[in-house]
């Protein structure tokens, strides 16, 4: 009797993993601006609404931190973005350790070129998919400034400011 419970416990465990396991598709828009930031100061003189669109795939993982690939596009520009894959057993225990307390995902975006990588942006979106925020490289060349960042959702300058001060305020 107590070796059929225990079987059952360990297949119900085993269906609850693999369920786990399985791959979001994550699909979603959200209306945004485009600030200049920096650690002291927030200036809203680059405001401009824009359009972002989140799409990929989330893989939850059990023993390490979850991993998320896919793209960014912000009204013209395009970034692939992935989450960095922990190493050795050390890193994995690491991102397990982090993973319990994280409230945000972060990827890159990554261009390799003749063996040679290079981070084209960093963006951070809530564990729930509501916040996303971030810089692009290319949206930064566009601007011309390297402290331009997006913050969504973001209805107007003023929602958008108070945004940015409360990420700022947590991290």
């Amino acid at each position: 009797m107590e070796k059929k419970n225990t079987v059952r416990i360990v297949f119900i465990f085993l269906i609850v993993v693999i369920v786990y396991k399985i791959p979001s598709n994550i699909d979603k828009n959200y209306k945004g601006y485009i600030l200049y930031c920096d650690d002291i100061n927030i200036n809203i003189n680059i405001n401009k609404k824009i359009n972002i669109h989140l799409k990929g795939k989330l893989s939850k993982k059990v023993f390490s931190d979850d991993y998320f690939v896919g793209e960014i596009i912000f009204n013209d520009i395009k970034m692939n973005v992935k989450s960095a894959i922990p190493g050795n057993i050390k890193m994995r225990l690491k991102g397990l350790k982090s993973k319990l307390k994280r409230e945000e995902y972060m990827v890159c975006g990554i261009n390799i070129d003749n063996g040679t990588i290079k981070t084209t942006g960093v963006v951070h979106f809530s564990r729930n998919f509501k916040k996303i925020w971030g810089y692009s490289q290319e949206m930064r060349e566009k601007y011309k400034d390297t402290d331009v960042i997006f913050v969504a959702p973001a209805e107007n300058k003023s929602e958008a400011k108070t945004k940015i001060e409360e990420l700022n305020y947590t991290r």
